[in-house]
């Protein structure tokens, strides 16, 4: 975590097995939060708002490609707030993520990024990451580490 002023202002996560977490998301977690929110399949993809989205994954979450997993099992999510970006701050949080997940037995990283953020995309570049062909979901690029 990263805090700023005493407040968070950015974080990293991430699990060992992406297979089991979307597994405990489907048991422990979806059906919560469907039972709370309807699902908007009804609504256009490209007329949805924000909350639409996140309503429409509770409902049909895209799991990672099978061959994406079979390579990089671990996965991650990262945010940094854009006042902090470009001071090495993000790579201080992939570092630290990936030698507890190396430790835990992890042996290859993905995460996914929107489409439109394409400075994002650039940081991965220069990290390390490569981007993989099979889109899981629309509008995200999917990235692998090492």
């Amino acid at each position: 975590m990263v805090e700023d002023g005493g407040r968070v202002a950015g974080y990293i996560v991430g699990t060992a097995d992406t297979r089991a977490f979307e597994t405990l998301l489907e048991d422990r977690w979806w059906p919560m939060l469907r039972a709370a929110h309807a699902d908007p399949q009804a609504t256009p993809w490209a007329e949805r708002t924000t909350d639409q989205h996140l309503e429409r994954m509770f409902h049909k979450p895209n799991a990672v490609p099978d061959a994406v997993v079979a390579a990089h099992p671990a996965h991650l999510h990262i945010n940094l707030l854009p006042h902090l970006q470009g001071q090495g701050l993000g790579q201080r949080l992939i570092d630290t993520l990936s030698a507890a997940l190396t430790s835990a037995g992890a042996r290859g990283l993905h995460l996914g990024v929107s489409e439109a953020n394409t400075r994002a995309q650039r940081f991965y570049d220069i990290y390390g990451f490569t981007r993989f062909s099979e889109q899981s979901t629309p509008g995200r690029s999917g990235w692998c580490g090492t």
